[in-house]
């Protein structure tokens, strides 16, 4: 099904909501949809008081003023609007960009509790608390970019 019919008339069917929304959507051009404001709009209306959406926006250096443009809409309807990093060996650059959004949950302010996630016992290949802090520390040309 459509993600943004889905979206958008999802409450019509159930009252439920949602600790966390992932949108990984398609390029700019092909998933124009997936990146407007009334999209998001509609996301945020099926979080619960807690909840996180993230989506995937493009490589922070080669699609930079998208990246800028996609934080400014989206900080005009979230309190919280970050962006985080990661690395994908397999993607043109290497380098990409997620946008973190949430009214309540803030990544450097809100507290983690990390005795529960060590008592998970899960074993990964990327991810690790020294990851989780560092992947919202955002290079100063994508941060002076967003700024202004």
């Amino acid at each position: 099904e459509d993600g943004v019919a889905w979206v958008k008339n999802f409450k019509q069917y159930s009252d439920q909501k949602f600790d966390l929304i992932a949108v990984d959507s398609t390029d700019f051009g092909l998933g124009a949809a997936l990146f407007t404001d009334e999209f998001y709009v509609s996301c945020k209306r099926l979080l619960k008081t807690n909840g996180i959406i993230t989506r995937n926006l493009d490589s922070a250096f080669l699609g930079l003023q998208r990246t800028a443009t996609a934080h400014r809409r989206l900080n005009a309807i979230f309190k919280n609007t970050f962006f985080y990093q990661y690395f994908i060996p397999t993607y043109m650059a290497g380098y990409y960009s997620l946008a973190f959004l949430s009214n309540s949950i803030h990544p450097h302010l809100t507290e983690i509790d990390w005795v529960y996630w060590d008592s998970l016992n899960i074993t990964t290949r990327y991810f690790n608390k020294g990851v989780h802090y560092s992947s919202f520390m955002i290079p100063p040309i994508l941060e002076r970019t967003i700024s202004s």
